[in-house]
């Protein structure tokens, strides 16, 4: 009989604690779940109340504090794609001159100690590999073209047709304050604009950007002896247009340059050469008096790559082509012709 009284105890008392509000096998019929010690369980019945979450991009979780996830730069701009923090700086451990994550040329060739290998790549002049052109090629279209513009000046004529040129420009200021750019472009592509004025004609004169956005422009400055003139846009909301910085000396003969411009109105035309040497340019007219030493170079221009930019290596301005030698009898292309970066910074100065 004791032993009977013993069971129907025991029995009793599981049925108590099956029924209590937590039970011992983690019910989920507790009054209101509790996580006290942050470890996403509840402290009285035992169940899972939350996951991680890293809503402010800490790569910590909200509840517990531990690490949710680890730094990623998977578009390799240096900064963390969760919380933006900076990674790293660009670093060369190849020695080949570009970053290890963004490919960004970070350092050239030089011989500081004179030993005839460069500092950083260990090769000799002889050894070093020439120009990456295709690397080169899609930075320029990736992140430089759209400071590259073409350049419209038009009128109405008698006969009810629209007649103009087209020519380049390069966008080297940014007005933030007026939200306005400023680029550089040839007197001769833009005169005219005043010729057609003086004799009554209706004048348009716009700007277009390698998006195909149009720009109502103003002509700021301009001058014949430079053949150079200075047009302001407004800025378009819906992008930035890259700014070029201007190189602090003038190219020197066998640099490699690059050209940019909008031959024939076409967007995007990039061609290599080097600076073969500086003389003067007999291409003289009215709006093109230019009498000082210019950049004789090798890359091929055509009809509305005046107004356009030569470049150096590092991207920068190193002057503004304006004319073209082609052969006089089967009209072959021979040379271009450029205005120092000297004389515009000159131009710029004069006309400020």
């Amino acid at each position: 009989m004791k032993v009977f009284r013993k069971i129907a105890l025991l029995l009793a008392l599981g049925f108590c604690l099956a029924g209590s509000g937590c039970s011992l096998l983690g019910g989920t019929d507790c009054k209101g779940h509790v996580d006290e010690n942050s470890d996403h369980v509840c402290d009285e019945c035992g169940n899972t109340v939350s996951n991680c979450t890293d809503i402010d991009r800490d790569h910590l979780c909200e509840v517990c504090g531990i690490a949710v996830s680890d730094c990623l730069d998977t578009n390799n701009d240096h900064a963390c794609d969760v919380c933006g923090g900076v990674l790293t700086d660009c670093k060369d451990t190849n020695l080949n001159h570009y970053c290890d994550r963004c490919n960004e040329k970070i350092s050239n060739c030089a011989d500081g100690n004179s030993d005839g290998a460069c500092d950083v790549c260990g090769l000799s002049e002889q050894e070093t590999e020439g120009t990456d052109y295709a690397q080169l090629t899609n930075t320029i279209t990736t992140e430089y073209m759209d400071g590259i513009v073409s350049v419209h000046a038009s009128y109405l004529a008698d006969d009810g047709y629209w007649y103009g040129k087209t020519s380049s420009g390069v966008v080297y200021d940014y007005d933030e304050a007026n939200g306005a750019y400023y680029l550089l472009t040839n007197n001769h592509g833009v005169s005219l604009l005043r010729t057609a004025s003086a004799a009554g004609y209706e004048t348009q004169f716009t700007v277009r950007d390698c998006y195909e956005t149009s720009y109502d422009a103003t002509l700021v400055c301009y001058d014949a002896s430079y053949d150079l003139a200075v047009v302001k846009i407004a800025k378009n909301e819906k992008h930035d247009l890259t700014v070029f910085s201007m190189a602090t000396a003038n190219p020197v003969a066998g640099e490699e340059i690059v050209c940019l411009g909008s031959p024939y109105g076409q967007k995007n035309a990039i061609t290599y050469g080097e600076v073969i040497g500086y003389d003067t340019c007999n291409l003289h007219s009215e709006d093109s008096n230019i009498t000082f030493l210019c950049v004789n170079h090798s890359a091929w221009m055509a009809t509305g790559s005046s107004g356009g930019l030569l470049m150096d290596l590092d991207f920068n301005i190193v002057g503004i082509n304006f004319a073209v030698t082609n052969h006089p009898t089967t009209g072959e292309h021979m040379s271009s012709w450029a205005i120092p970066v000297l004389k515009v910074k000159e131009f710029l100065a004069a006309n400020a």
